[in-house]
């Protein structure tokens, strides 16, 4: 099975020199400033940053100095936005050797990569990003800022569920949301009992079953979306009003004194 699944305009994109400057005057003495790099930690840190301003140089691509700084600041989910959306996963097979063996994006895999094949990820979605007119451009960062976006409420709501298995049994509920399940039935036999939906997902086929479902949620429009949040908001509530009741003998759960 595979393990992936099908407001700024390009003036704004490279305003970074402030950083570039620093990086630069940190690299003109030819050993570590003590001052500036006081341990050889901070020092192979200074070594990278140059790395990578000097890849986004050689590309003469604003967007890969913009996508270093996005990576830099917001960390490995933005690198997980990147890995899924597929306009822009496509480099991540191309320049990471042992992308195969990846389940979905692995946060503790992706920081092992080697910062020149990072580095290169990222010049090769630069460089399509610089191709793409203001508009498109604006909509490509828009579905990175939406998908994180997601992906953090789905976790949200997980967490309130108490795990991935009570959510999608609820979400399948959903009238905006069930279609997406069909991605996981089609794997299953005609004789599968979608009321267990949420218990039947294989360690393989998790990571690639939530992407889809991010997936399916940033296809909505914005107030679809927002109504079916505000849907799954009140099932949740709902039915930890009756768990409540029923742990606590038919009267409502009160919140435990904290010791």
């Amino acid at each position: 099975m595979s393990n992936r699944e099908n407001g700024q305009n390009k003036t704004d994109a490279g305003n970074g020199s402030y950083g570039i400057c620093r990086v630069i005057d940190a690299s003109r003495s030819p050993s570590p400033d003590p001052n500036r790099c006081p341990t050889m930690k901070s020092f192979s840190r200074c070594l990278i940053a140059v790395l990578w301003v000097t890849v986004a140089f050689a590309a003469g691509s604003p967007q890969v100095e913009r996508l270093m700084e996005a990576h830099k600041y917001q960390g490995d989910s933005f690198a997980e936005a990147l890995y899924w959306l597929p306009e822009t996963g496509q480099a991540f097979g191309k320049h990471i050797a042992d992308h195969k063996d990846w389940v979905g994006f692995e946060p503790g895999r992706w920081r092992l990569v080697p910062e020149a094949s990072k580095a290169a990820v990222f010049k090769d979605i630069g460089e399509a990003f610089d191709k793409l007119d203001s508009a498109q451009l604006e909509r490509s960062w828009k579905r990175l800022a939406d998908w994180q976006s997601i992906h953090s409420q789905l976790a949200l709501f997980e967490t309130a569920m108490d795990g991935h298995e009570a959510f999608f049994d609820l979400a399948y509920q959903d009238v905006a949301l069930k279609s997406a399940f069909d991605w996981i039935l089609a794997k299953r036999p005609k004789t599968f009992e979608v009321r267990f939906i949420g218990a039947t997902f294989a360690t393989g086929e998790l990571p690639s079953f939530r992407a889809h479902l991010i997936h399916h949620i940033l296809n909505m429009a914005d107030t679809d979306r927002y109504e079916c949040y505000s849907r799954i908001y009140g099932r949740i509530a709902a039915h930890n009003a009756a768990k409540g009741e029923q742990d606590g003998g038919g009267q409502p759960a009160t919140r435990p004194e904290s010791k």
